[in-house]
């Protein structure tokens, strides 16, 4: 179905003040297990939720198969991951940034998550950080079916880490123990059974460590298509050019598909020309979402990251504060832009808000402080369930994180297929996939959002639940339910 791109209320786009909206008192419709999780410590100058985001996904799935009306064994298949693996490994310590460590063993506790192989292989990140769980790889496998069914491409949901901080150990320490952890999962992992995938703390280079121990634990090491068991390698190890900004930039076309159908239907060729925009979280997608948006004519105004709050009314280079922060570890300093506190930073005034850093940081107090017309969810689980409530209630549109980040596993998909099947693709050609893909997909799921009259969020889930249930139908035990499932 061809859509054409429509104005705001009375052909123009709503305009915020900075104190539209009430935050009200958020509730959820299904209770959340409290669980305290560790922040830097720039955002416990506000108020903070700790949520499990395994209840948080629950919930989001529950009020999907609600509003999409799915068989209550749709449920039962979906609710709980195909499998749950815990393993711990150990590694003799030899460049700790603790000296007390060097020389002893050190064991790190590792889990890797299965959800659902309906569509396909499993696929996800494997992240190395010091609040690693059960429960957050379980909600971040969950996303990844959601995401990889939305998105349209044949890999079901897999996440999984180890719980460590690696700015403690030096490289060695750390190849030893991705060798470890690639030598406790070698049986679990596979080209068509679990991909892996960069990560939180993980790059080109620890893929490209993961692919070499996988060749050396596993009988087939010869075997030429073996570089689909790991994407986000190097070029030089079967990687693909442009995977490494692919979220980013899959986030600027998510955005700039939106102002094109909402917002600035006058200008359908550069919807983005003179808007401004927040980023919080400036790492991998957050600095490459800015450096997109920027080249797309948008001004960067304010900045959020571990290191501080920066913000400039004249905006900033978003290039040049990429490379300074690469140099400096953080965007706390720049020259461009003065210090801020955190309201100050959520409160400043503009059409577009990035969050590309960490879970439940919108909350309901951060959600209310927000001055923008539209939330792009660049990381994963980045507003909580009364923080939905609140930019409900406001009026902010939400670009929900399984659609708006979804480029990364997108060009993984493109990876993966040139090393299983030898399909190129030029850098060109990546980034023409990735851009009519973001497209379509964002029109499929508009569609449902006029269908059902929710929230873009559900009907991104909706939409998620519909394609995965047309190939569970096929499948036992549910062939004969077929008529029943939607």
């Amino acid at each position: 179905m061809d859509r054409q791109p429509k104005s705001g209320e009375n052909g123009k786009p709503k305009k915020r003040s900075r104190q539209t909206g009430e935050t009200g008192q958020a509730t959820i419709a299904t209770s959340v297990h409290v669980k305290k999780r560790t922040q830097p410590k720039i955002f416990e100058q506000l108020p903070q939720e700790h949520i499990d985001i395994f209840d948080t996904n629950q919930v989001r799935f529950l009020q999907a198969v609600k509003y999409g009306n799915f068989h209550p064994d749709v449920v039962e298949h979906l609710f709980q991951p195909d499998k749950e693996l815990t393993f711990y490994v150990r590694v003799r310590i030899e460049d700790s940034k603790d000296p007390s460590e060097n020389g002893k063993v050190k064991t790190f506790q590792c889990h890797r998550i299965q959800h659902n192989r309906i569509l396909g292989p499993y696929k996800g990140g494997m992240r190395f950080h010091p609040i690693v769980d059960l429960a957050e790889c379980k909600a971040l496998a969950s996303a990844m079916t959601w995401k990889c069914a939305l998105i349209g491409v044949p890999f079901g949901g897999g996440k999984g880490g180890i719980r460590m901080d690696p700015h403690r150990y030096g490289k060695h320490d750390l190849y030893r123990i991705t060798g470890e952890l690639v030598r406790n999962i070698v049986g679990e992992i596979a080209p068509m059974q679990d991909s892996l995938a960069p990560d939180v703390n993980t790059n080109a280079e620890i893929m490209d460590w993961i692919f070499h121990f996988f060749r050396y634990y596993t009988r087939d090491r010869w075997q030429d298509n073996l570089g689909g068991v790991v994407t986000g390698k190097s070029v030089e190890c079967g990687g693909l050019a442009g995977r490494e900004p692919a979220t980013g930039r899959g986030v600027v076309h998510a955005v700039k598909e939106h102002f094109r159908y909402k917002y600035s239907p006058h200008d359908a060729v550069h919807p983005l020309r003179a808007t401004r925009f927040s980023v919080q979280g400036y790492g991998n997608v957050g600095s490459f979402a800015a450096m997109g948006m920027e080249e797309e004519g948008s001004k960067l105004i304010a900045v959020q990251d571990h290191t501080g709050c920066i913000i400039s009314e004249d905006g900033m280079d978003a290039h040049e504060l990429a490379a300074y922060s690469k140099e400096h570890r953080g965007v706390a300093g720049f020259p461009q832009a003065r210090a801020c506190s955190p309201e100050e930073f959520f409160s400043a005034e503009v059409d577009t808000f990035i969050a590309a850093a960490l879970e439940n940081a919108i909350t309901e107090v951060t959600a209310g402080l927000l001055n923008c017309r539209l939330l792009a969810e660049g990381a994963n689980y980045p507003t909580t369930p009364s923080g939905d409530v609140v930019l409900k209630k406001r009026g902010i549109d939400v670009l929900p994180d399984i659609y708006c980040n979804a480029g990364g596993v997108y060009v993984s998909y493109l990876e993966w297929d040139s090393n299983v099947k030898g399909n190129h693709y030029t850098i060109e050609q990546v980034y023409r996939h990735l851009r009519e893909q973001m497209k379509s997909r964002y029109y499929s799921l508009m569609d449902v959002h006029d269908e059902l009259k929710q929230d873009i969020r559900t009907a991104a889930m909706v939409v998620a639940l519909r394609r995965i249930v047309a190939r569970l139908v096929r499948e036992e035990p549910f062939r004969n339910l077929s008529a029943k499932l939607t």
